[in-house]
């Protein structure tokens, strides 16, 4: 009898085990399944190491899914963002990143920015965060050359404003009635007011002339602005009609012009506005975003030589590196490299880039 006993106490022992290894485990909060991870690694063929490790840097994107990612060209090194981040704004240097926090969804309501510290060894993470709660974000992040400083615009009912803030400090200034803040030689802050580009100290630059002439006629809305921080100091503004309240209406056009006014532009017919704007470091070409769209288009800049003729001039997003000699292409499951001298290009496979960042 007890021997029966025994057997029957391991007979329901065994089940017991049986069946709870057959229940399906929970993953843990932070847990990526093994495919998951694969399809965010990059592919590089041999045969273009050779080409990238020439350009060099850190390659930044962002997917479809806010994922944010990087790779070095040089040594084909990926490292991945922790968290939901739609945007990844990293400084010149490559030490320190803002990023929106949260999915797509969240952005309408979200008003903090993640401080991510891309230096750390253990992971890029969030170490500190921005808090804006009087708005928005209404503009991309603009660092300055040395990335000690960043600039961004946020929105509300009250209407726009500027911040500036300091790195590792984080303390806010705050410019009022302005948007669309860059920097130009000599780390100037410049940024948008009353639908012109003035300066820190409030002085226009005198671009309006140019603007009224590309529209033709009525009123100027600048939608968006971008600057190369380099000699010759030039920038790319989006531009509208403005209607009435203060809408853009068609319409649209990309201006790329020196401080004195003198530039190109390109009328966009009756497309969408602006939503924003990319100039190369040299200014021999300049990328903006269609607002109904979302994506982006190349132009050649007003200063020679242009560019070679086999680089897509229709693109998720573009993004040159430090000096201005590589562009990068964010095509649809792949990002491609092109010397810009040459139009040699080099790619790098299974990425899905919505967004681009090159730095040093």
């Amino acid at each position: 009898m007890q021997r029966l006993s025994a057997v029957l106490t391991l007979v329901i022992a065994l089940l017991v085990v049986v069946v709870a290894s057959a229940q399906p485990s929970e993953p843990g909060p932070r847990a990526a399944s093994p495919a998951k991870e694969f399809d965010r690694h990059p592919r590089v063929t041999r045969a273009d190491q050779q080409l990238l490790a020439r350009a060099g840097g850190w390659l930044w994107w962002v997917d479809g899914d806010c994922n944010a990612s990087a790779i070095n060209l040089a040594t084909l090194r990926v490292r991945h963002v922790e968290g939901q981040h739609c945007r990844v704004w990293p400084n010149p240097q490559g030490t320190l990143a803002l990023a929106p926090i949260g999915g797509s969804a969240d952005l309408i309501a979200e008003r903090r920015l993640a401080v991510i510290d891309l230096k750390d060894p253990r992971g890029l993470r969030q170490v500190a965060t921005i808090h804006h709660q009087d708005g928005v974000l209404a503009s991309p992040v603009a660092w300055d050359a040395g990335g000690e400083n960043a600039a961004f615009c946020i929105t509300s009912p009250a209407g726009t404003e500027v911040i500036r803030v300091t790195a590792y400090e984080w303390e806010q200034r705050v410019i009022r009635n302005a948007c669309d803040p860059v920097w130009l030689g000599g780390d100037r802050l410049a940024f948008v007011r009353d639908d012109r580009v003035v300066d820190a100290r409030g002085r226009a630059l005198p671009l309006r002339d140019l603007l009224l002439r590309t529209l033709r006629g009525g009123d100027a809305k600048i939608t968006a602005l971008a600057a190369n921080r380099s000699r010759p100091e030039l920038v790319a503004i989006g531009v509208a009609r403005r209607a009435q309240y203060g809408r853009a209406v068609p319409p649209a056009a990309l201006v790329v012009a020196d401080l004195r006014g003198i530039g190109v532009s390109y009328r966009r017919g009756d497309s969408a506005a602006v939503r924003e704007t990319g100039i190369a470091p040299d200014g021999r070409a300049a990328w903006f975003v269609d607002g109904e769209t979302g994506r982006s288009h190349l132009e050649a800049g007003p200063l020679p030589p242009a560019g070679p003729g086999n680089i897509p001039i229709e693109a998720w997003r573009y993004a040159w590196s430090d000096g201005g000699a590589f562009l990068a292409v964010a095509e649809d499951h792949r990002v491609e490299v092109f010397d810009w001298r040459t139009g040699q290009s080099a790619v790098v496979d299974n990425i899905s880039a919505r967004d681009l960042a090159w730095v040093r």
